[in-house]
């Protein structure tokens, strides 16, 4: 599946989604994201990592919840 994933997007790394959850935005949140205070954030973490699984960086994500949609699916 990584192999595909690596071949198909040209990519040299593959982020894992580690976490995720949500918080009202604050007043910078607001005005960074274009977004209303206290509007709900979808706040994601994760580790990016090499095809051979050494850890690139840590990623920290945050998305207006009204703007985001969820797809699960089978890996």
């Amino acid at each position: 599946h990584r192999d595909r994933l690596l071949g198909m997007y040209r990519a040299d790394h593959l982020a894992h989604l580690g976490e995720g959850d949500a918080e009202p935005a604050g007043p910078d949140d607001g005005e960074l994201l274009h977004c209303a205070s206290q509007a709900i954030l979808l706040i994601t973490r994760s580790i990016d990592s090499t095809p051979e699984g050494k850890p690139v960086q840590i990623v920290r994500t945050r998305f207006p919840a009204d703007r985001m949609e969820l797809v699960f699916g089978p890996s």
